[in-house]
């Protein structure tokens, strides 16, 4: 039965095959030897298999079916099932109904009958337990009829039917400080049903049932109501149901008073318990009786007391508040005086009592008071405050309490009367309480947490990938969706009923779980929950619960929030501000964020074993994290929005609520994730950027906290012995107090790391501001950050690097800001070593060191007046960059020479100085020592001032970007591995596109990765190199050796030009030599001079090989490796074979492919065989000369690019002189002296002396034969031949050579030109620059400092090497556009040098457009005047004309007048 056991359980496949054979498990079943818990195991994890297989179970007419509903009790009393649905179903299962026949009820109930209400058989019993199997079959001649104790099963069943009718399963505990009025709600509809079936009066019938509770034979003849109830209870011995009524009496109180009493809705008139008065009134005579024997020194149980107390008392109570009526006084009066007698009998319960047994029998007390209770409640209290104390220091004695691996002790119990064992309620308690500390533990137990996780990643495959788990047909369609879609619902629907609190936490974990499962599907999943309405149904919850809602569920719904929003989500982004844009009842959202940030900021102290406390803090940070991930990748939007909520009634600016809970923050170990949390988000919300978001911070109390965390140095210890003192003052002398966490201050590494988050906010509120003494922002920033004490932070920086790397500037100097900080560790500390501090790796951070330097170069620029050492130091350096320094080239032999000298001249120079300091220290007295002392620690301080400034300011590199048609300056560190060799500057200039300044910076953007990819490979060749001294002594210095081989060459050559003759005609001339020819070096001496000159050359030569070897080859093995294999998907042995042996055939070919590797590979195998074999293998190297001089490589050039054309006229050559062969073979047989037998001799004689001899073929045979007579045909012949193939075709070749060099020529020259004149990134000319009074250096210090082109090269790596979560808001814009292959970004034609002549050019274009403007109106209003000029002139001459019409008739009729 065991392994039938183990075969089922957790696994539903063989559930179901065990199902099978239900009937055979079941034929025998009330001979347990197995079966019931086979059964549970079979129906516990499948509630499917638990509704189908008992329905059809209980179809069988069979008399010992009770048994099959033992597994459904264990299942529903031991809460594995929770639905109400499920529930019901297991009611209904077992409860009378119409379809239900006679046997059907006999099988369930055993007097089952037609009638409505049904009552317990309770007759059939086999008391004696002691007898086993074979003894109980035996007793009964082995007759199928032997049945279980029918008291336990009945029992169960009322447990079991109580437990199906509660909304609410904590409401069976009886409190006496709720009002049974007020749990009449949490009953679901099935009470009404058992109410009918199970009436109240058959159950006060069978709590007047004789039991065994107390012992009243004792005493039958002292009292008659003892004799007559003694009487009334006698039963045959082997027959004795009153010990089964000891189990059934308490269940029956418990079902009355919360069934029939508490489930009430209607008045208590109405109440059917009300009607049963003189029932009610029997059982409590009964009661009354069994305290009276008690009162007599009767016997009674262990469980008697709690019977009273738990469920008589709780019973009454409830009888009195919902039932009693003022009319009822008999009832009144017998309740009276069982108050009466229970205050007589309290006195023998003494030790029993507990703070809840004393709390419910007050409350008995306050309803029917009498003078009989002696006990004072308050010394009873007080006796079980101290016993418990006792009990606590009497268990802290005699063993320590682990508190995350508590055990539970054994208790000795005490005795009473009767010998039967009971125990304490002070143990018990303990125990309790231990069982608290174990269940507490268990709960966080790393084990269980990842069992746990292992499940619901289990439960969330299993729904993601539900159509292949569901495999039989449906008729409901099935998907992955359509559950999620159900679950979202249930979510939203449910969230306000209490008993589904957990099952919806558990619901949100295991949805977040399906949506993080995979990181690779991360976006596609949160899109899917956002489009099933996910994010909706969190926003909608949260306006409209929040205030309803606890803690702990608006902690997991801002949980579920935050992994939809994860890495910056923009549709679930965009989803939360259209909510929050579109529904106005979002204000409560963003009031309930407001309330606990600011509840956060007031709650100082957290104490960590308070859970509620904790679960805030939480709280708190998921908040924080929600408003991070709102401003995640940028969105300005919900940017803004969280500062100002525009279509909100009163909005609230959670940025500035965000730095005072900054402020508010003790700089403690404690409060340190909330410290980071707080600027994680603040960060966010400025970077973008967003402008108004900067400004609220600026205006915030965010820079009262930079003032704290960057002191001045005389500041510095005093603040750190404060913060000392204030979170260690006050410590409580109580033991309780003992066991609280000491409140510690920050450690190095915790303020290295806020330091840095600030410095990044701080930087972020510089984005995309003008850098001049305008902006106010840096203004407000140089006020709580002066240079000063930058200076000083600084050098701290600079201090703990050099200490802990030696100044070796590595990659793993930026992988210690990603250590854990709160991580307990012995080296989180400076410890001494030989007088020196020894800093840790958390609290080096040397990106602060860079932070701290842009800072500066902001202030510099911003043109500010400073006063600071920094400011000369900055000087210097620009000048030094800004200076030509070719003799001294580090890549050149004599630059590299220079730093091995100069090396080893500082290195003696710092000895020499520290024996004269001793020396000098050595003859002087106490106070000399003292003051020099001092003195030497002022030199010391300013020494490192200036080196840690020169440090990072040689690593600290700026571009110009272009964003929203502005100049935007920023910094970044140069990485360790950004040192691109000057061999790859100079090939990348030689053959980049220079059609278009575009063009060059495409090509520069396009060839980044290889280029990067190439530092990374030769920064970890110098690590490696840097690791083994002797090896890196060599590989430093590769330029040097490369010279000498060069040089060696040279000499070795020149050797075997002079040394070697073929003067004996022996045809031995290979060994013919001597040095020089000078007689005085025998051959072994001269054989010698070559072998060490040889020598000497092959081992630089090997250096020079083995090094270009190792930077190249690396490379080309891993791009050959990540070509795919021959053969790709399932392929078979043979295939398999040869895709093994083709990755390194491939590889080994791709490396010979390469010339460079080719051709050094040659290089060293031939310096070797000239110095073995032969010298005169050493005239391969002088190859050599081609590559460091570039004029010669265009020589070659000029031949090898027109390749073509050179051999189509060689083609057409080899053509015409096949014609001449064919002529000459012909008809000049003669003058060829019978040479020409053969065509093919005659060709290639022609075209042998063609090019040899003046005159081509014709001086040859001139020369050797002259003609005594003119021939025409030979004349003909000679000339045509001369002529054709000598000097045109000659001359062709030539000058396709030669245009192809002049047109290389021209090329470099206009190469060269484009360095020294342009700007690689800008294209601006360089007369501009040098005209510019703004320009820093002009326009050398342009190229070398402001567009140097390859420092966008190496931000660009800068860029590849941080994540994507860390970008500030250019960074993400740059590489936003770089993904997009988008230059905008790149200054093409612009410059910040240029801007003020830029701003002038622009002010007299506006000048000249406003002149012109002017000229324009005057010139129109010229015309215009012209115009009414013309008109005046046209209106006077039609006026003069009409005078003169005047002055005619006037004339004319005067004289008329005159006469008259």
């Amino acid at each position: 039965m065991n392994f039938l056991i183990l075969f089922c359980r957790q696994n539903r496949t063989n559930q179901l095959i065990l199902y099978q054979d239900i009937e055979t498990i079941i034929l025998y079943l009330q001979y347990d030897v197995g079966q019931i818990q086979l059964l549970i195991e079979m129906f516990k994890d499948n509630l499917k298999l638990l509704n189908t297989g008992y329905l059809q179970l209980t179809k069988k007419e069979d008399n010992q079916n009770i048994y099959k509903f033992q597994p459904i009790q264990y299942l529903v009393i031991n809460k594995k099932v929770t639905s109400l649905k499920t529930k019901c179903r297991f009611l209904n299962l077992i409860m009378p109904n119409r379809e239900y026949k006679e046997y059907e009820l006999r099988i369930l109930y055993c007097e089952g009958s037609t009638d409505k209400a049904i009552k317990f058989y309770l007759d059939d019993q086999f008391m004696n337990e002691s007898q086993d199997l074979y003894t109980q079959l035996k007793s009964v001649d082995w007759k199928d009829t032997y049945r279980d104790e029918p008291f336990i099963y009945h029992a169960q069943l009322l447990d079991f039917l109580l437990q199906t009718c509660l909304i609410e399963p904590s409401i069976r505990q009886f409190d006496p400080q709720f009002r049974d009025i007020d749990l009449k709600d949490n009953f679901n509809i099935s009470v009404f049903k058992i109410k009918k079936i199970i009436r109240a009066q058959y159950l006060l019938e069978l709590l007047r049932e004789p039991d065994q509770q107390v012992d009243v034979k004792m005493r039958q003849l002292q009292f008659t109501r003892i004799i007559s109830f003694q009487q009334s209870v006698q039963q045959d011995t082997n027959f004795d149901a009153s010990k089964g009524f000891n189990i059934l009496k308490p269940k029956i109180l418990e079902f009355l008073r919360l069934i029939h009493i508490t489930s009430e809705k209607a008045p208590a008139a109405d109440i059917p318990l009300g009607q049963l008065t003189r029932d009610v009134i029997h059982v409590i005579d009964f009661e009354i009786r069994k305290l009276v024997a008690v009162q007599n020194k009767a016997n009674f149980t262990d469980d008697y007391f709690d019977y009273i107390v738990e469920y008589l008392l709780p019973f009454l109570l409830s009888y009195t508040e919902r039932v009693l009526t003022s009319q009822n006084l008999e009832i009144k009066r017998s309740i009276e005086n069982f108050s009466k007698e229970f205050a007589k009998t309290l006195e023998e319960f003494k030790s029993l009592l507990t703070d809840r047994y004393v709390d419910i029998i007050q409350q008995f007390r306050s309803k029917y008071p009498n003078d009989d209770y002696h006990i004072s409640f308050q010394d009873v209290k007080r006796d079980i405050i101290n016993n418990d104390q006792d009990q606590d220091i009497q268990l802290q004695s005699h063993q320590e309490l682990d508190d995350r691996q508590p055990l539970l002790i054994k208790q000795k119990t005490k005795k009473k009367k009767t010998g039967d064992q009971v125990i304490d309620m002070s143990e018990r308690q303990s125990l309790e309480s231990l069982w608290d500390q174990f269940t507490n533990y268990f709960q966080k137990c790393p084990t269980v947490l990842d069992e746990i996780e292992t499940e619901r990643s289990t439960l969330a495959n299993a729904l993601t990938k539900i159509d292949q788990l569901i495999t039989e047909p449906c008729e409901i369609k099935h998907s992955s969706d359509t559950i999620l879609k159900k679950l979202i619902n249930f979510v939203q629907s449910g969230i306000l009923q209490p008993q589904n609190s957990g099952t919806i936490v558990i619901l949100l974990k295991i949805m977040g779980k399906i949506i993080e499962k995979d990181p690779a599907q991360l976006k596609e999943q949160q899109k899917l929950f956002d489009n099933l309405g996910a994010t909706q149904m969190v926003l909608n919850v949260l306006s409209d619960y929040s205030k309803t809602l606890g803690t702990n569920m608006i902690l997991n719904l801002m949980k579920f929030l935050n992994v939809l929003l994860c890495q910056g989500n923009t549709k679930v982004q965009e989803a939360v501000y259209i909510f929050c844009k579109t529904q106005q009842k979002s204000e409560n959202i963003f009031k309930v964020f407001a309330d606990y940030l600011r509840s956060a900021t007031l709650q100082i102290e957290v104490d960590e074993e308070d859970l509620d406390a904790m679960m805030q803090k939480d709280l708190v940070n998921v908040i924080l994290k929600f408003l991070q991930n709102c401003a995640e990748g940028h969105y300005s939007e919900l940017q803004n929005y969280i500062r100002y909520q525009s279509n909100s009634r009163a909005s609230i600016d959670l940025i500035n609520v965000v730095a005072d809970l900054f402020k508010s923050q003790e700089k403690t170990i404690q409060s340190f994730s909330n410290l980071m949390r707080c600027l994680d988000t603040l960060n966010e919300l400025v970077q973008g950027p967003c402008l108004e978001n900067q400004v609220a911070v600026s205006d915030s109390k965010f820079f009262d906290v930079v003032q704290e965390m960057f002191p001045q140095r005389k500041k510095a210890g005093n603040e750190d012995r404060t913060q000392e003192r204030r979170v260690t003052k006050k410590k409580s002398t109580k033991k309780t107090d003992s066991k609280k966490k000491k409140k510690l201050p920050l450690t190095k590494g915790m303020k290295a790391q806020l330091q840095n988050k600030i410095l990044i906010l701080i930087l972020s509120l510089m984005e995309k501001r003008e850098i001049n003494s305008k902006n106010m922002i840096l203004r407000r920033i140089m006020r709580s950050l002066p240079i000063n004490t930058l200076e000083i932070h600084i050098s701290k920086v600079y201090k703990k690097f050099n200490s802990l790397y030696q100044g070796n500037y590595i990659m793993k100097s930026f992988e210690n800001i990603n250590l854990d900080a709160e991580e307990d560790d012995d080296d989180d500390h400076p410890k001494m070593v030989n007088n020196e501090k020894q800093y840790s790796k958390k609290e080096t951070v040397i990106q602060n060191g860079f932070y701290l330097m842009f800072l500066i170069c902001y202030y510099i620029e911003s043109g500010e007046a400073l006063d600071s050492q920094l400011i000369n130091y900055n000087k210097q350096y620009l000048k030094q960059q800004n200076k030509e320094n070719n003799l001294f080239d580090p890549n050149s032999t004599i630059g590299q020479l220079y730093s091995l000298l100069l090396e080893i001249i500082e290195q003696s120079l710092e000895m020499s100085n520290k024996l004269l300091a001793l020396k000098e220290l050595a003859g002087l007295s106490n106070e000399e020592v003292i003051q020099q002392k001092a003195i030497q620690k002022a030199n010391d301080k300013k020494r490192i001032v200036k080196k840690a400034f020169l440090f990072f300011r040689s690593k600290t590199a700026h571009v110009e970007l272009i964003r929203d048609d502005q100049i935007e300056l920023v910094f970044f560190p140069v990485l360790p591995y950004c040192r691109l060799q000057k061999e790859e500057k100079i090939d990348f200039q030689n053959n980049v596109d220079r059609s278009s300044v575009k063009a060059k910076v495409q090509d520069l953007m396009d060839r980044s990765s290889e280029f990067i990819e190439k530092m990374i490979h030769e920064e970890n060749m110098r690590l490696i190199y840097q690791k083994y001294k002797l090896i890196g002594f060599f590989a430093n210095y590769v330029q040097l050796w490369k010279d000498l081989a060069y040089y060696l060459t040279i000499i070795l050559n020149l050797i075997v030009i002079t040394s070697y003759a073929h003067e004996t005609g022996d045809g031995n001339q290979l060994s013919d030599v001597q040095f020089f020819r000078d007689e005085s070096y025998t051959l072994d001496q001269t054989k010698n001079i070559f072998f060490i000159l040889g020598l000497v050359m092959t081992i630089c030569s090997l250096f020079v090989v083995v090094f270009v070897l190792a930077k190249l080859a690396p490379l080309i093995v891993v791009k050959a490796y990540k070509k795919p294999d021959f053969f790709t998907g399932d392929v078979g042995l043979i295939k398999k074979l040869i895709n093994l042996l083709y990755k390194p055939i491939f590889i080994l070919l791709s490396c010979l492919a390469d010339f460079t590797v080719l051709y050094y590979l040659g290089y060293g195998v031939l310096a070797i065989l000239g110095t073995i074999v032969h010298p005169f293998f050493f005239c391969f190297h002088l190859s050599v000369v081609f590559l460091r001089f570039p004029t010669l490589r265009n020589v070659v050039r000029s031949v090898t690019e027109p390749r073509v054309s050179l051999l189509l006229t060689l083609l057409l050559i080899i053509i015409i002189t096949y014609i001449y062969s064919l002529w000459a073979f012909i008809g000049l047989q003669k003058d060829y002296e019978q040479n020409c037998k053969s065509v093919l001799y005659c060709f290639l004689l022609i075209f042998e002396y063609n090019f040899q001899v003046p005159g081509g073929i014709g001086g040859q045979m001139t020369q050797n034969a002259p003609s005594p007579q003119y021939e025409p045909q030979r004349f003909i012949f000679d000339q045509t031949n001369n002529i054709i193939l000598v000097i045109i075709m000659i001359s062709i070749a030539s000058g396709i050579i030669i245009d192809t060099f002049g047109q290389l020529r021209e090329e470099e020259n206009a190469m060269q030109s484009d360095i020294n004149e342009k700007c690689f990134i800008c294209g601006l000319e360089n007369i501009r620059f040098e005209r510019s009074s703004e320009g820093s250096g002009g326009f050398v210090g342009h190229i070398r400092l402001n567009h140097y082109m390859w420092n966008y090269l190496y931000y660009i790596a800068y860029l590849q090497s941080k994540s994507d979560q860390d970008y500030s808001g250019i960074e993400s814009y740059v590489q936003k556009k770089r993904k997009e292959q988008d230059l905008s970004w790149v200054p093409f034609n612009r410059a910040r040098e240029l801007k003020k002549e830029d701003d002038d050019v622009e002010k007299e274009q506006k000048q000249v457009e406003s002149i012109n403007s002017q000229f324009d109106s005057m010139i129109e209003s010229a015309k215009q005047l012209q115009i009414q000029l013309k008109l005046f002139k046209q209106r006077r001459a039609q006026g003069h004309k009409r005078e003169d019409t005047n002055t005619q008739v006037n004339t004319y009729t005067q004289p008329t007048i005159l006469d008259k």
